[in-house]
């Protein structure tokens, strides 16, 4: 593949990964991306946390791979992406063992002669993730190393979208979660009336209690904030 389809697919990626897609799915999609202008046997889109990279999306891989987490002093092969600013090809005699050995959909036992490419995903110089690429079968020798940098690039900023979107998700449920179980047993017109309270807070704290400016914030007029406020109870 040149690299202006190469290009194509990129851009395809990223319109992909700013949609409405639930977050499970941005990181499948991404990574069905990458093997289709990688191919390969077995890959995996992992999220790096705390020195342990976590399966986001496996293609190729057994079941199992999405529920398990690999502690990067226990993996070499994923040690060496630590430090790397590029791609990592290991070479088919490799010694280092592979997180994946018994773990490759129809292949049992260890992966002893196998093309494997690990591609650390960094943004801001801080490595968010990696991909793994296995391939049973010699296959990378005709991928350039431009290649594996372009995709390095456009998959780290495709990555760091969707964990930023998954992440503002589970803090939206987890913040809709706290305000239910916060107002749900009060009657509708009290629960509404204590949101309103709380939001109101909220906007004066961020505004240095500065009333025009929380009004700002909130969208409404200076003189219905004050009338909302003295229903409230929060002025005289």
């Amino acid at each position: 593949m040149d690299l202006t389809q190469l290009n194509q697919q990129q851009l395809a990626m990223t319109l992909d990964l700013l949609s409405s897609l639930p977050a499970e799915d941005r990181f499948e999609r991404l990574l069905t991306m990458v093997r289709e202008i990688l191919p390969c046997d077995a890959a995996a889109l992992l999220r790096y946390r705390k020195n342990v990279f976590i399966p986001m999306a496996t293609n190729g891989l057994k079941r199992q791979v999405r529920s398990m987490q690999f502690p990067a002093a226990q993996h070499p092969r994923l040690s060496a992406l630590l430090h790397s600013e590029a791609p990592v090809r290991f070479d088919m005699d490799s010694d280092l063992p592979d997180p994946y050995d018994g773990l490759v959909s129809g292949e049992d036992g260890l992966l002893d002669v196998h093309d494997c490419i690990g591609i650390p995903l960094r943004q801001n110089n801080r490595l968010i993730g990696a991909l793994t690429l296995d391939s049973i079968e010699p296959r990378f020798d005709g991928i350039t190393d431009e290649q594996l940098r372009t995709v390095s690039e456009l998959a780290s900023v495709a990555m760091d979208t969707a964990v930023r979107m998954a992440d503002l998700e589970q803090k939206a449920a987890s913040a809709a979660d706290k305000l239910w179980k916060e107002f749900s047993g009060l009657p509708l017109r009290e629960a509404t009336d204590a949101f309103q309270h709380r939001l109101l807070e909220l906007a004066l704290e961020d505004s240095d209690k500065n009333w025009s400016a929380a009004a700002r914030k909130l969208g409404i007029d200076n003189g219905n904030l004050h009338r909302l406020a003295k229903r409230l109870g929060m002025k005289d």
